[in-house]
């Protein structure tokens, strides 16, 4: 049985009356949207993120990286 309802501060309502006692076991299924399915931004990234005359000579961790692009 499929059959549709709504949330009502915090608790799903269907929209006819059902014959179901208080206790049944029931899965509810959310549809998601087109617009909430993660996607890309759109922004590219420019490379290297962190400039370096010599590139590949730093020893590089999070830590420095946050550093360095707080320093931009």
């Amino acid at each position: 049985m499929e059959v549709q309802g709504r949330v009502h501060n915090g608790v799903v309502v269907p929209e006819r009356e059902l014959p179901l006692p208080d206790g049944t076991l029931v899965t509810v299924v959310y549809p998601v949207s087109p617009e909430a399915k993660p996607g890309r931004s759109g922004r590219r990234v420019r490379l290297p993120m962190v400039r370096s005359d010599r590139p590949g000579s730093r020893q590089l961790d999070a830590e420095r990286v946050a550093d360095l692009l707080n320093d931009e």
